[in-house]
């Protein structure tokens, strides 16, 4: 999921002409700061109100925080500054547009509320048992089938935490149960959540503003 911003590189260009024929080279220094002046102030806004709507839309931290623009040139000043928005997680982009995830080959494992998380990050089922806990598989009869693990308890299950996964069946006290973790689907449908693109045209639309600011500062 990636924008750009430099939509005001078409009247920079107008005002550069303007100056080469007026033979005035304060006049071309200034357009040039402008120009990128403007594109840096946008590639705030862009950052700041993109990141209001991924938060907006219930999303962590972690998840506002990924979402990164750069300005080009790093350093000094361009006609052809822009900035580009874009958001680290890979799979971003489906909550912008919605659609279908399909598993490749098998399943797609999702986690049952009752599943802690590691740390930051969510429970899946390679690392969980990366970490350490037993998981197998249980089939039912026209549902979705379950990832579970089994651990020895008196009483409800209660709370559930890594290390209590890890424990399984160790122990003499309660008897030993089979513990859902997740169930399997082939395809899920995820809505649309945020909508960075909107955002980016909102920005777009006022770097002709944003430029007459830094050109008349």
């Amino acid at each position: 999921m990636r924008f750009r911003l430099n939509d005001v590189a078409e009247e920079v260009r107008t005002a550069f002409i303007a100056a080469r024929v007026a033979n005035d080279p304060a006049m071309f220094s200034q357009i040039v700061r402008a120009a990128t002046g403007a594109v840096q102030d946008a590639a705030v806004e862009l950052k700041t109100i993109a990141r209001g709507n991924i938060a907006a839309a219930g999303f962590s931290k972690k998840w506002q925080n990924a979402w990164r623009v750069n300005v080009y040139p790093k350093s000094g000043y361009s006609l052809d500054a822009a900035a580009y928005g874009f958001h680290k997680i890979p799979y971003a982009s489906i909550f912008e547009t919605g659609g279908t995830i399909s598993a490749k080959g098998g399943l797609l494992w999702i986690a049952l509320p009752t599943v802690p998380k590691l740390g930051r990050e969510r429970a899946t089922p390679r690392k969980l048992a990366q970490s350490g806990v037993k998981l197998f598989s249980m089939k039912r009869a026209g549902k979705s089938p379950l990832l579970a693990t089994r651990l020895r308890m008196a009483g409800t299950v209660g709370k559930l935490s890594l290390a209590k996964l890890r424990r399984g069946v160790s122990g003499k006290r309660g008897s030993v149960r089979a513990v859902p973790l997740f169930f399997g689907v082939r395809t899920v449908t995820l809505g649309k959540r945020f909508n960075i693109s909107g955002v980016a045209d909102t920005v777009r639309s006022r770097l002709p503003d944003l430029y007459l600011a830094k050109l008349e500062a």
